[in-house]
């Protein structure tokens, strides 16, 4: 692999090179990308999926002709439901994380003008499971506006300026529309898409959330036939719905800690699962207080004035456990990524679900009783250190995210 280039970047080049000389009749960029099921691999690519559709051979065949090239190369690579998977190694990981290179992970190509609007209410749809998508839209507003971009917020068929709504205020606001329920689904739809496609002329780009059930297919396919700028974002139905009978008085006693109700409202669990009340309580099932707890517990490592001087260790004295060490590695490297993704391309929930793997693995490392003896009798080394600074700043970056969402 050549010199002064990110992981990825050397497995793009490398599969891309594979590639032309497997496949000369085509010429693909691998695009591989953080995982973020970790189980096959750290980082994937559906690269045999478009050159079996380019070829119209058969994906699983081109895969394992591109593995095949790269045998002994690229040590840990598998093929997995027609995705190549790349797990790195150790050392390789290590290395990435504590060079500085550059993720590739600017803004600067992307789309600077958004428009996110919200679904419009419908009678298939529970009145939680509208206030989760809108809040997914939300998340995604205040990202936006986070990485510098110029971000409006939209709710068509209402008469309702929401886009200068705090958190709170438009959390208060969607729970009113839900209670009331007084519209008309059919006639919701249709002005809806109305006025969606008179959006379209806009140089904007549009983000739109929507259910399975928020619009008829007749006005779907007008949206789609519009060719608007458009992103539609629909998570799957069991995020949204059932809930249990107490989640909307949980919901409504929740409001006022917006910021903590807004992080349970985006983990990755269906929506069965998903105990609102928790999100008011101490524990590891609230979101909004592991991150703030797993700062704390960070502080007491290192207090304030003190010295952060680490000793001279072995490599094979330092991160262990490595299954843990290495989830904290990845999500710590990749942290920009997933954000950007739910930014520019509606990936909220994938973003938070990489935000709770991370805490979850960086505490059970913490708990390790190997590293506690060792943190206390100050024998950390000096990456070890590094480490654990890394892990301070990606836990300030959330907490500054929580922030937004409090006022």
């Amino acid at each position: 692999m050549g010199d002064n280039m990110c992981l990825i970047d050397k497995c793009n080049q490398l599969f891309k090179e594979s590639c032309l000389a497997a496949f000369p009749a085509v010429e693909i960029d691998p695009s591989f990308y953080p995982a973020l099921d970790l189980e096959h691999g750290d980082i994937a690519s559906r690269l045999p999926q478009v050159i079996g559709e380019q070829l119209r051979i058969d994906a699983a065949s081109a895969g394992e002709e591109l593995l095949k090239r790269l045998k002994g190369v690229v040590s840990q690579a598998c093929l997995k439901d027609n995705f190549i998977n790349v797990r790195f190694e150790r050392h390789e990981l290590v290395e990435e994380v504590f060079s500085g290179y550059s993720s590739g992970n600017s803004n600067e190509s992307l789309p600077h003008e958004h428009i996110i609007v919200l679904p419009p209410p419908h009678h298939g749809l529970s009145g939680l499971a509208y206030i989760r998508l809108c809040s997914a839209a939300l998340l995604q507003k205040v990202l936006l506006k986070r990485a510098g971009a110029s971000v409006g917020l939209r709710m068509l068929c209402f008469d309702k300026e929401i886009d200068a709504f705090a958190p709170k205020e438009l959390l208060a606001f969607l729970l009113r529309i839900v209670e009331e329920r007084s519209f008309s689904p059919a006639e919701v739809s249709r002005e809806f898409t109305q006025q969606l496609q008179n959006r379209g002329a806009n140089d904007a780009q549009l983000h739109v959330w929507l259910s399975t059930r928020s619009l008829s297919k007749r006005d779907f396919k007008g949206i789609v036939g519009a060719k608007l700028k458009l992103f539609a974002h629909t998570p799957e139905m069991t995020w949204l719905m059932p809930w249990s009978e107490s989640a909307l008085v949980d919901f409504r006693a929740s409001l006022a800690e917006s910021g903590a109700l807004l992080f349970h409202l985006m983990r990755p669990l269906p929506a069965l699962e998903l105990d609102l009340s928790a999100c008011r309580l101490p524990e590891n099932s609230n979101l909004f207080w592991l991150v703030r707890n797993t700062q704390l517990r960070l502080n007491r490592i290192f207090p304030e004035g003190s010295s952060k001087e680490g000793s001279v260790q072995s490599p094979t004295q330092e991160f262990e456990p490595w299954s843990l060490v290495r989830r904290v590695l990845l999500r710590h490297r990749f942290f920009e990524w997933f954000e950007m993704r739910a930014a520019y391309y509606g990936e909220v929930r994938q973003y938070f679900a990489a935000i709770e793997d991370l805490l979850i693995a960086a505490n059970c490392y913490m708990n390790a009783p190997d590293y506690r003896r060792r943190a206390a009798q100050r024998l950390l080394s000096r990456r070890e250190i590094e480490f654990v600074t890394g892990i301070e700043d990606r836990i300030s970056d959330i907490i500054n995210l929580s922030n937004l969402l409090t006022i």
